[in-house]
């Protein structure tokens, strides 16, 4: 199957040497973070929405496989995002997002569930490995994908977090288990937040925005601005940060790629942006064998 309905990306200037993330101008674009990128045994990319086969609504790079694409355009987009990227897609095991805090230790028993294999797990919205060659996929168009390391303990961690995952505590769920069941040290971990709706652009109504009030990291927080009467915009990203940070995560340890769906909908979907006619990125991480 040939590749359809790919542009020519016009990447603004400031990605060329940026100093956080690396935009790879393969067959099938992916972007890296710096600081992931030089952890040892360690791969991950996230993907653009170009690149693949898919079509219409969904061109080209999609990779959700509950959305109405044909699953078999989807296959094939993940056969190309992680053949660049350099991830075992035989192995590749995926999540069952539905905006919950459920995390899922994935063992040999688990490997290429959700791809390969028909899921027996469901209701799951981060996944956690030691196993090498095992590359964890979360999907996602606004939301926002995290991905966790730990270089010393060789361990690795993808999470979904929308609005209800991030003020629920994924990023914590996600850690703790590093620690309980891996005896991982915060201080060794590493969270990177890929491409989602920024501050900018994510904006609440009030019973949302309660939500987060309410939340007991985030009294008094920039990261909740009110905006028009009963409007506030939310930063989903600073707020996973101030998370992680509670949870013993090393400030310069969490890196936000900075990149806002939703500002950049000619390169990622955008829930938002697209009106919901929209395909779904993803964000892969894998322990090299």
């Amino acid at each position: 199957m040939e590749i359809t309905n790919t542009p020519s990306i016009n990447i603004p200037t400031n990605w060329n040497d940026n100093p956080v993330f690396t935009y790879h101008s393969t067959p099938t674009p992916y972007l890296t973070l710096n600081s992931f990128s030089a952890l040892p045994n360690m791969r991950h990319g996230f993907s653009t929405r170009w690149g693949g086969v898919s079509e219409d609504i969904y061109a080209t790079m999609n990779l959700g496989f509950k959305t109405a694409d044909k699953p078999e355009n989807i296959r094939k987009n993940y056969e190309m995002i992680c053949s660049c990227i350099g991830l075992n897609t035989g192995n590749l095991t995926l999540t069952d997002q539905t905006h919950t805090t459920n995390v899922k230790i994935i063992g040999k028993e688990d490997i290429g569930k959700g791809f390969s294999l028909p899921q027996d797990y469901h209701d799951i919205d981060g996944l956690i490995t030691d196993l090498p060659g095992v590359p964890l996929s979360v999907v996602h168009a606004d939301c926002v994908p995290l991905l966790f390391a730990d270089p010393i303990r060789k361990v690795i961690g993808a999470a979904h977090a929308g609005w209800r995952g991030t003020v629920g505590n994924i990023a914590a769920n996600m850690i703790q288990i590093f620690q309980e069941h891996y005896h991982s040290k915060p201080k060794d971990i590493y969270m990177g937040i890929g491409p989602s709706i920024g501050f900018c652009c994510y904006e609440v109504d009030q019973p949302v925005a309660d939500i987060f009030l309410a939340h007991p990291l985030l009294t008094n927080s920039k990261a909740i601005k009110p905006t028009t009467p009963g409007k506030y915009h939310i930063n989903l990203q600073q707020i996973n940060s101030l998370i992680a940070q509670s949870a013993g995560l090393l400030p310069e340890h969490i890196i936000d790629i900075g990149l806002c769906t939703n500002c950049h909908k000619d390169i990622f979907f955008s829930h938002r942006g697209h009106q919901g006619k929209r395909g779904l990125l993803a964000s892969l991480i894998q322990i090299t064998e």
